[in-house]
């Protein structure tokens, strides 16, 4: 009843297993499964959103696929890993960000935001005790913060396991604790097809089909098309009880070669269309390569024409935390010489670029003066004046202070934004201030301040940033 990705996972798992593989390899067959899950529903759920009409969840959707993001306070892209690059992470963030959105007219996708978060009134019968791997974990080497020891529902599940296989990869785990948690992390992974309704059901995210023309893949091999079926020219995805069937375009998500082995989409290779598929049953043929520059119309680049840089809508994004993270690392700067005045937004931007701040920071300071609420104007207020006064750290230490404390009451103000995620980078990005101020002042409580706004940004929404960030100030902080 699986997803025939699902399914194959499964299947090489178990074939192992009854083969005696040693732990190790079983520990990262049960990795794939868990990877292979997340691939699938985020893939049906990407093309599910795109088939009804989605278009601002869909465009954020795109940006996790490719990895670009609109930094709104200098006005242009800016590019990091995507899941089309290969990152698993930002798969597992693409489910994350689905968990959130206001959607209607799929029982696919509620029944998915269900199965990820569980039901807002009875929470219990949707969630796995990670207790019992956090402890064989442990065992062995350190468990992140990020990691709660407790019953969590199935998208904390795999996180958590996403996390255990970053310390598994780089971390030599001793061999006499591989054993233990092996068999817990079995256990917890199998729970999530335990989750109601069980993957056995038609209703349940984790059952589908996959279709092309007159065949129907539904697990291990053909099943039975159903009745009144239009025979899909392309790949398909089709879900749930014959007589509430939905069905919607898969491609480029799913490949099914001639033979009718299905492949998931796991790189784009290249801008001229040049597509990297896996078979997750693991044969020699395992990697499928495809060339069709027509599949990029399909999931489209996201483009600054997607991102008005002139309006009045205090729900667009103020997407400054990428830029303020490649930035924190790198060495202060003096300050640029003042080249012109700036009289409008795309000034202040390209001010910011330059690290010319004082023109910008009047220019934010104005549009805050004259729209208090603007929570992405005190975004960008924010950010200009935490990063002058990193440039000026070294040269000049009281104004440094002062600007600092500025940008932390700048993005108080802006984490008002009705916007989950705009207001948790709002969090984050005060935290940081936080953190500078605590550097240079020497003063614990800013550091403690700086742990809680993380913290703050971590629950509000998920980014691989926020928790990254809140990650590392309780690694050193405390």
């Amino acid at each position: 009843m699986l997803w025939p990705s699902v399914h194959a996972a499964i299947d090489v798992y178990q074939r192992r297993r009854s083969s005696s593989a040693d732990h190790y390899e079983l520990i990262w067959r049960l990795i794939h499964i868990c990877e292979c899950v997340a691939i699938t529903l985020a893939s049906a759920a990407i093309t599910r959103i795109r088939d009804i009409g989605g278009a601002p969840d869909y465009l954020k959707l795109r940006e996790r696929c490719y990895g670009v993001t609109w930094n709104s306070t200098e006005g242009a892209l800016e590019k990091s890993l995507g899941a089309l690059d290969g990152s698993i992470d930002k798969w597992i963030e693409i489910l994350q960000h689905i968990a959130t959105f206001s959607i209607d007219g799929s029982k696919f996708l509620t029944g998915l935001q269900t199965f990820l978060v569980g039901p807002s009134n009875n929470q219990e019968t949707h969630s796995v005790d990670l207790s019992p791997l956090a402890r064989a974990w442990a065992r062995a080497c350190d468990v992140p913060p990020s990691v709660t020891a407790g019953k969590v529902s199935v998208r904390e599940v795999i996180q958590a396991v996403n996390t255990f296989r970053n310390r598994f990869a780089h971390v030599p785990f001793p061999y006499d604790q591989v054993q233990d948690i092996y068999r817990e992390l079995e256990a917890c992974i199998f729970k999530i097809f335990e989750i109601p309704p069980t993957a056995a059901n038609d209703e349940s995210p984790l059952s589908g089909c996959f279709a092309l023309k007159g065949s129907v893949l539904r697990g291990s091999g053909h099943y039975k098309t159903p009745e009144n079926w239009t025979n899909p020219e392309h790949e398909t995805f089709a879900w749930g009880k014959q007589a509430e069937l939905e069905t919607w375009h898969a491609r480029p998500f799913v490949f099914l070669d001639r033979m009718m082995r299905p492949y998931m989409l796991s790189r784009l290779k290249n801008e001229a269309g040049s597509w990297e598929y896996i078979r997750f049953l693991a044969e020699a043929n395992a990697v499928y390569s495809l060339s069709d520059p027509d599949l990029l119309k399909l999931l489209p680049r996201p483009a600054e024409s997607d991102y008005p840089k002139h309006t009045d809508d205090d729900e667009q994004p103020a997407a400054v935390g990428h830029e303020a993270q490649q930035k924190e690392t790198l060495p202060p700067q003096p300050p640029a010489p003042k080249k012109k005045d700036v009289t409008n937004r795309d000034d202040a931007f390209a001010a910011v670029k330059e690290r010319n701040f004082e023109p910008a920071i009047e220019f934010f300071k104005k549009e805050t003066e004259q729209r208090p609420h603007y929570h992405s104007g005190w975004q960008r207020l924010g950010f200009a004046q935490r990063e002058y006064g990193v440039d000026l750290m070294e040269t000049d230490q009281e104004k440094a202070e002062d600007l600092l404390r500025e940008s932390i009451k700048s993005f108080a103000r802006a984490t008002g934004h009705a916007d989950p995620q705009y207001a948790a980078e709002a969090y984050y990005n005060r935290s940081k201030s936080h953190w500078r101020l605590g550097r240079l002042t020497q003063d614990q409580l800013q550091m403690k301040d700086a742990i809680r706004d993380a913290d703050d940004a971590a629950q509000r929404f998920y980014d691989h940033r926020f928790v990254s960030w809140s990650e590392f100030l309780k690694e050193n902080l405390r």
